[in-house]
Order: C-alpha cells, then sequence, then structure tokens
C-alpha cells in the first residue's frame, strides 16, 4: 500500500510524474501564489525569514530590556499537553537515578566513584510548542524555495523498506526494522557503549565510544538498505524518474 497520488493513500503504488533536478529542487514545481519569500535570498537558501535576524538586530534589541523580567512562552511537556491526532505527546523519564546508585548501579562496574542522574525526553516537534522548520509543510511535493520534499529522509534503510519494498512484504519489513531499531538503540546501544569505553580505557573514553557505536549502527543500516535495494524495481519502472 502507499501513494496513490499527490497526498493520497491506496492498495497500490503509484510514482510521481515529475523530474528532480541536480539541485535537489522539482523541475517546473510548485511555486506560491500572490507576495511570497521563495528566492528572496537566493535560489539555495534554506533559511528563510531568519535571513532578517541579523547580529545586529540583536544587540539592538538587547538594548530595548528594561526590566529584566523571564515569562516563558512554552507548553509544558507531558500528557496534558495538547497535540495534533496522531501525534504522540512528550514522554519524560530518567535514564539513571539517584536510588540506581543507592541500589547499585552496573554503569558504576565501568566508571567507580561516578554517581550522577540523568533524564530524557521524547518529543514530537510538533507535539507541545511548535518547533517547525521550512521543510515542515509541504505543497505539491515542494518545500520552501522548490526543493523537493523527498530530499527530507530518514534512516537509508528505513526508506528502502517503506518505498521500495513489494507490498504484501511492506508492513513485515517496517515492522521487524522497528523491533530492530528499537533493540539497538534501547538495548544494545547503552551497553555497547559502556563495554566499548572500558576497553577504551574507562569514562573518560565516552565520546570515543559512542563514535565507534555510532559508526557501527551505520553500517548495519547501510546493510539493511543494500540488502532492501536488492529486491528494488528497476529504474525504468518510474515515469520519468525522479533522479
Amino acid at each position: 500500500m502507499g501513494r496513490k497520488g499527490y497526498a493520497t493513500y491506496g492498495s497500490s503504488w503509484t510514482p510521481p510524474d515529475y523530474e528532480v533536478d541536480e539541485r535537489g529542487k522539482l523541475v517546473g514545481g510548485y511555486t506560491p501564489p500572490g507576495r511570497h519569500n521563495w528566492g528572496r535570498w537566493g535560489e539555495e537558501d534554506e533559511r528563510g525569514a531568519a535571513n532578517l535576524t541579523t547580529p545586529a538586530m540583536i544587540a539592538a534589541a538587547a538594548k530595548l530590556v528594561e526590566s529584566g523580567e523571564v515569562f516563558s512562552l512554552a507548553l509544558p511537556i507531558g500528557d496534558p499537553t495538547p497535540a495534533f491526532p496522531g501525534r504522540p505527546t512528550g514522554k519524560h523519564y530518567f535514564l539513571m537515578s539517584g536510588t540506581d546508585a543507592v541500589s547499585g548501579s552496573p554503569y558504576n562496574e565501568h566508571a567507580p566513584g561516578f554517581v550522577y542522574n540523568d533524564d530524557a525526553i521524547d518529543i514530537v516537534l510538533q507535539g507541545s510548542t511548535q518547533w517547525d522548520g521550512l521543510a515542515h509543510a509541504v505543497a505539491e511535493d515542494s518545500v520552501y524555495n522548490g526543493f523537493w520534499a523527498g530530499n527530507v529522509t530518514a534512516m537509508v534503510a528505513s526508506v528502502a523498506l517503506t518505498v521500495w519494498l513489494p507490498n504484501e512484504l511492506r508492513g513485515l519489513a517496517i515492522g521487524a526494522f522497528i523491533a530492530i531499531a528499537g533493540l539497538i538503540g534501547f538495548g544494545v546501544a547503552p551497553s555497547l557503549v559502556t563495554v566499548v569505553s572500558g576497553f577504551l580505557g574507562g569514562e573518560g573514553h565516552l565520546a570515543a565510544a559512542l563514535a565507534i557505536v555510532g559508526v557501527a549502527v551505520s553500517i548495519i543500516s547501510v546493510l539493511g538498505f543494500w540488502l532492501a535495494m536488492k529486491r528494488a524495481p528497476e529504474i525504468g519502472t518510474f515515469q520519468k524518474g525522479v533522479a
């Protein structure tokens, strides 16, 4: 199952009927009606109106401060936070707490004497306060300044699984990919970082250990992409190609 036409979904997949140039832009693609900023700061610009926020403007704004009063415009992160349907609310949780250290943590086997509280947040960037970028909204497969929406991708293996695998295998493949990614990200990777940092000489080598594990996971992703591509259709099945 997949794209039936622009912004529609069906039981088959119809490839787009357009071309993408070497700059990653749609050839003869969408342009906003009326007044707009596309092209205002050059054809390759990806910052949009942020170009107006110059160092001089920031310095001038700082001179306007009189009382020094601080107030937040952000929404809280948690279950009460409103979210668009289909987007989960933010989750705030602990990776390590003081009670872990009191009861005994396996981390201290590799970093004795180092105790800390460590928390994390999983959040959809449109799940509380909006953290939108110019590539968030898509119009006729184009994002800001005429760039192709297909330039925005997740991991290469997930792209291969969701686009090129046959329909009858896609659901199973996506489920397996998510399960493997979760196993690596939440189960295997932290332990690997600890083991690798210990092998390198201890806590002082955590950065190098993170880099090594990151490269290893990336290699696994590339291998997944290669395996999926072995089942990819010939490029000739596209109507014009999406180079």
